[in-house]
């Protein structure tokens, strides 16, 4: 009370000056409080800032570690924050909270101690702040981090302030107390203006602004302080800013790269699940490749374990892939078939060059192509092979060179019967002339009569030659199969005699089949007597027709063309049979098993030919012993008209007459033949010996032949060529043309491309002046 009582009598510079430092003390604890409050909210807003940034940065370089579980890479990652003294410890918890890694500034016994865990957030204690933020990954969560921060740098710089606060207010009270009279005004003036500037700095946070030194060597100091504690303020704010702006630069730098690199992933297992999706493409075409082939595709291992099986291989072994793959041959085969095909594999295992040769399993024919496998370390692990049945082929091949060595006799024997058709010309028309002028009762008329039996003997050979080669002109018309069958059966009962049995069975439904009725009782006459000649006049002949349906593969296999329904003649009997080497002769011309004079060597030659030019087939099966049969198949017709046959109409009387006839023929003797006939019945006749003859004839008779008569087949230029040169004269001109070989024949050699009049060779008087007749006419 004294103090007041004595206080309130002082002067008014007394007051003053107590009044200013009254003020002066206020204003440096005001101005220690607001450091101290603004320090506190820079750490709160400022620092803690800048930790949230450093944990972000610090999840966002764990975001790989977390996701790959790799706790190593995160640790290391971690220990990068020794650099910052002031961090205590940081820490990594899985999205779940479970803790995944820690760093500890300072080791102690519970290195590995994690404090609790809290989603995000801070938290204060006496010595350190710990501040949880969350670990973030494209929209998703999959981590926590926490950082251990000390409070002994925000200690150090409270104490610091206080203590200049404490220096500040004990040399304004000092000075005041000495100066207080002397230097009151001077001293005011500093204060109040230091006291604005704080406040000014306090409002405006302007940390640039500076104190102004007042010239009093005990003031000086308090504004430099201040200014001091200002520069430190502002330099701290601009590292803040600059770590802050650093901060943002190596986030973004980061994010980029981590953008970049999980883009890079991205790329690389895109082209990953691109690759795997073409390796199973190309497995899965592959082995559909491998199971489409008929060939046995398989692999081993060097123990001869199977690894791969195609389906060819697992229908020829009769299982299912399960029980096939790890097994070997000796575990699911037959054990000679396994013996043959484990001695290959070893020899290609062992050797030096792949296995290519043909082997027999199981009665079959096989080509094996076999090659041992390596790898990319030219390790051997395993063995390949390729099996293809060759059975068929074989059966093909034997059947395509027994139809080459049947065309080639048939080509031989088609050659010989046109040379023979000539020369028959030839001796049965000057027969036939000459027994014209020999009368009825004349002894030598028996022996023209024995030379044109003779002849006529020949031309039926050479008939059955070209039957057999094919070169025979086919009458084929719809027929029921089942009715020629019954027409002949009386004729054949006759041929094979009253001591063989003989039967027919025949089908019920009708047989039509485009045939030659007349050849298709020769093809049964000769089987028949065949059959009669092989049963030594005792024993059963049957003749059976049936309708059966062919597949492809039967119908390739037998030369037919085309599958389906066929008609089915079967001829068996009883004899004696033949054996295999019989059996591949059969059919050749001039091949018999009977003793001389007993046979030509054609009845199954003809019957070949025939067929064959029915578009059928025939096949004989036979064992010595056990028989022989014939079975025919032919084509069926449907929706046909069957024809009936007619009966046989009179043979006319030969007919002349008084034309003129050019004969272009080059065999002399057949020229001349023919010149003789046609003079004889009242034609007058020109001859040429070649096509280029024939067309110098005609160019200087053309106003005066009738009718040409043209060998297709001569010198220089043949018929057809001669003919289109006179009809090129004589557009109106009639011709016949004659030849050894057929009229179908010809056409498919491009001689005659059109139907004309044929005669062919060897051709009698009578029929050759029936002919001219029937063209004149």
């Amino acid at each position: 009370m004294k103090y007041w009582r004595g206080y309130g009598k002082s002067s008014i510079i007394d007051k003053l000056v107590h009044v200013s430092q009254l003020t002066t003390l206020i204003v440096l604890i005001l101005t220690g409080v607001i450091l101290i409050a603004y320090e506190l909210l820079s750490f709160r807003y400022g620092f803690m800032d800048l930790l949230r940034g450093q944990a972000r940065i610090i999840g966002a370089n764990n975001v790989a570690a977390l996701t790959s579980n790799d706790r190593s890479t995160a640790e290391e990652t971690l220990r990068a924050l020794k650099e910052d003294n002031h961090i205590r410890g940081a820490f990594i918890y899985l999205k779940n909270g479970t803790p995944f890694a820690a760093y500890h500034r300072t080791p102690h016994a519970g290195q590995n101690t994690f404090p609790a865990f809290q989603r995000s957030g801070y938290s204060v204690s006496s010595r350190f702040t710990r501040l949880y933020e969350p670990i973030v990954f494209e929209g998703d969560t999959v981590g926590f981090v926490c950082i251990e921060f000390t409070l002994s740098v925000l200690y150090e710089r409270l104490l610091g302030y206080a203590g200049i606060v404490a220096v500040l207010v004990l040399l304004s009270g000092g000075i005041a107390l000495l100066l207080r009279r002397r230097w009151k005004e001077a001293i005011t003036k500093p204060f109040l203006d230091l006291g604005a500037l704080m406040r000014r700095v306090s409002q405006e946070q302007n940390y640039a602004a500076r104190a102004e030194r007042p010239g009093i060597e005990e003031l000086d100091p308090l504004a430099e302080s201040f200014n001091e504690m200002l520069s430190q303020i502002q330099k701290r704010d601009f590292d803040l800013v600059l770590h802050r702006m650093h901060l943002q630069d190596l986030v973004a730098r980061r994010t980029s790269e981590l953008a970049e690199a999980n883009e890079q992933l991205q790329q690389e297992l895109s082209d990953r699940l691109r690759a795997e999706e073409e390796l199973r493409d190309y497995q899965k075409k592959m082995e559909a490749l491998i199971n489409s082939s008929s060939d046995l595709i398989y692999l081993k291992d060097i123990e001869f374990r199977y690894l791969i099986a195609n389906t060819a291989c697992q229908r020829f072994l009769e299982k299912d892939l399960e029980e096939i793959i790890g097994r070997t041959d000796f575990d699911i085969q037959p054990g000679d078939i396994a013996s043959i095909i484990g001695r290959i594999e070893r020899e290609v295992l062992h050797g030096n060059k792949p296995i290519d040769r043909e082997i027999l399993l199981a009665g079959r024919d096989y080509h094996v192509v076999m090659q041992k496998v390596v790898d990319e370390s030219e390790q051997i692990i395993g063995v390949a092979a390729v099996i293809r049945s060759i059975t068929e082929q074989r059966r093909l091949q034997d059947q395509l060179k027994q139809a080459q060595k049947m065309e080639a006799v048939g080509q031989l024997a088609g050659g010989i019967a046109h040379d023979f058709n000539n020369i028959m010309t030839a001796i049965i028309g000057f027969a036939t002339l000459l027994n014209m002028k020999i009368p009825e009762d004349d002894p030598r008329s028996m022996d023209v009569g024995q030379i044109l039996a003779s002849s006529e003997r020949a031309a039926n050979l050479t008939q059955g030659l070209l039957a057999f080669s094919r070169k025979q002109v086919i009458q084929a018309i719809p027929a029921n199969i089942n009715q020629i069958v019954r027409r002949v059966e009386r004729l054949l009962s006759r041929i094979i005699g009253e001591d063989i049995s003989f039967k027919t069975i025949l089908t019920g439904e009708d047989l039509v089949c485009m045939v030659d009725p007349t050849q298709m009782e020769q093809v049964l006459v000769n089987l028949a007597t065949n059959a009669r000649d092989a049963m030594h006049n005792t024993g059963l002949l049957t003749i059976s027709t049936e309708q059966v349906t062919l597949d492809m593969n039967y119908a390739k296999a037998h030369g037919l063309k085309k599958a389906g329904p066929h008609a089915l003649i079967t001829v068996s009997d009883t004899g004696e049979g033949m054996d295999a080497s019989t059996r591949e002769r059969i059919f050749e011309p001039f091949f018999t098993t009977k003793e001389p004079g007993r046979g030509t060597g054609l009845g199954l030659s003809i019957v070949y030919g025939i067929i064959n030019q029915l578009n059928g087939c025939i096949n004989v099966y036979s064992e010595p012993g056990l028989g022989t049969s014939f079975h025919i198949h032919l084509p069926l017709e449907s929706s046909v008209q069957i024809f009936e046959e007619k009966g046989e109409a009179a043979q006319p009387v030969p007919v002349g007459g008084t034309e003129t006839i050019l004969v272009a023929e080059d065999q002399l003797q057949v020229r001349q033949m023919i010149k003789d006939v046609l003079e004889r019945f009242g034609y007058r006749v020109i001859l040429a010996e070649d096509g280029n003859h024939a067309i110098e004839q005609f160019t200087k008779h053309k106003d005066e032949i009738h009718l040409v008569i043209l060998d297709v087949i001569m010198p220089k230029k043949n018929g057809k060529e001669a003919f289109d040169a006179i009809r090129s004269i004589r557009s109106d001109m009639k011709a016949i043309f004659s030849s050894g070989y057929a009229a179908d024949i010809l056409q498919r050699r491009g001689i005659v491309e059109e139907p004309v009049n044929f005669i062919a060779k060897p051709v009698s008087p009578k029929d050759l002046l029936a002919k001219i007749r029937e063209v004149l006419a």
